[in-house]
């Protein structure tokens, strides 16, 4: 006779539908460590290429683009997972990478878009609020990446979240505080 899978272990845990019945915290560890990894590399790989497509195509198109790739690999690993395919690991590493290089196209054929419709020299707080959020997605997006895996290997899930929480709050804060438009004053007169 075939024994069956438990479930649930004797602490009440259910097996993960992601890995095999034996698949212990440490594989499935290195998996979200894969998957992080392959929704980063497009992020380094593909912003000259991103910007260049971004130039020359049609920008609400392309964003529209990268929206529905996004979206279809999320597709898929909903189906995997769904159907408890065998190959959702695989699965989970192609969609990282799709999702990745989705989101590079977007953000920048975005940033593109929003300079064309923003006119920087007529209103200067809005040309640093765009200024600020390219810089925020192009460089907090892949250190946010590597310092969150680092502060989850160096301290627990809970502690690494509360650290990213104040991280977080303290760069909100911080954005309010120097992209706030000057104040302009008051003339006698006016009503």
């Amino acid at each position: 006779m075939e024994r069956q899978r438990p479930v649930a272990d004797r602490h009440g845990r259910r097996p993960h539908r992601l890995s095999p019945a034996g698949a212990g915290p440490v594989r499935l560890a290195a998996l979200a460590g894969w998957v992080a990894f392959a929704a980063t590399v497009p992020n380094l790989l593909l912003q000259v290429p991103a910007g260049l497509v971004a130039d020359t195509v049609n920008r609400r198109t392309l964003m529209l683009v990268a929206q529905a790739a996004g979206l279809i690999a999320t597709a898929a690993v909903l189906l995997a997972t769904a159907t408890d395919l065998r190959a959702t690991a695989i699965v989970l590493v192609v969609a990282a990478v799709i999702e990745g290089s989705a989101f590079v196209f977007f953000i920048i054929a975005e940033v593109g878009a929003v300079r064309d419709v923003v006119d920087e020299h007529s209103n200067p707080a809005l040309g640093r609020i765009v200024s600020a959020a390219a810089v925020i997605t192009d460089g907090a997006v892949p250190i946010g990446a590597l310092a969150g895996g680092c502060l989850l290997a160096a301290t627990s899930p809970e502690s690494t979240a509360h650290i990213l929480l104040i991280a977080m709050l303290a760069a909100a804060l911080l954005c309010t505080r120097y992209l706030r438009p000057a104040p302009h004053p008051v003339t006698e007169g006016a009503s």
